[in-house]
């Protein structure tokens, strides 16, 4: 076996959900999904700065905001998996067997593992997203523990408007980085179906499986 070949067993060296997606962590990120993000940041809370004097619209802003992506995430969430499934078991096997061994020099993965490690990544992300607007909704709830901390505290209004401030960018921000993620999501569902068919027309041979 050569150094740019991965012994087979390798695919199942990760044993949990937690390793995978640390893992995939460490694969490079866009640089384009980075930089609109940031840029989404600083607009953001350029926005709120201006707008913190109607703190209690912004809150509810936030709150339905938070509740319309939950329910978005989920439906985004559910028909990824359906579709990635169909997708997996339909693509040739003579293909992932190939990229399963083969090293890929950027990553030091294999290629499957790679394709595979991003598209868990998102996958991460989107059930990361969806626990935070769960939760936010449950504790910012009127009667919930961030709405009964802050009645307790009795807390300025400036205090006030700025941890509503603070809310409005942290989750305005997750979302248009979470958007993102669906944008590149769907490149790399459609650079493997142009590698699988690309992998038919140099391997007719191959095809059914081998």
């Amino acid at each position: 076996m050569s150094d740019n070949e991965l012994p087979p067993e390798d695919l199942i060296s990760e044993k949990r959900m937690g390793q995978v997606f640390l893992k995939s962590l460490r694969l490079q990120p866009s640089k384009f999904n980075l930089i609109v993000t940031l840029l989404s940041f600083v607009g953001f809370l350029v926005d709120g700065f201006l707008s913190k004097s109607n703190y209690v619209l912004m809150a509810d802003f936030v709150r339905s905001f938070t509740a319309l992506g939950l329910n978005v995430a989920f439906s985004v969430l559910a028909f990824l998996i359906a579709g990635f499934t169909v997708f997996a078991t339909m693509t040739e096997r003579s293909l992932f067997m190939a990229k399963a061994i083969m090293r890929d020099p950027e990553s030091g993965l294999s290629f499957l593992k790679r394709d595979m490690f991003l598209v868990m990544r998102f996958f991460g992300y989107l059930l990361a997203y969806i626990f935070i607007c769960l939760a936010f909704l449950l504790f910012s709830r009127k009667g919930g523990v961030i709405y009964s901390i802050i009645k307790m505290a009795d807390l300025g209004d400036d205090v006030r408007q700025w941890f509503v401030v603070f809310a409005y960018v942290a989750f305005s921000t997750i979302s248009v980085f979470v958007i993102l993620q669906v944008k590149s999501f769907i490149f790399n569902v459609y650079h493997l179906v142009m590698s699988s068919i690309l992998w038919g027309f140099k391997n007719p041979q191959k095809k059914g499986g081998g």
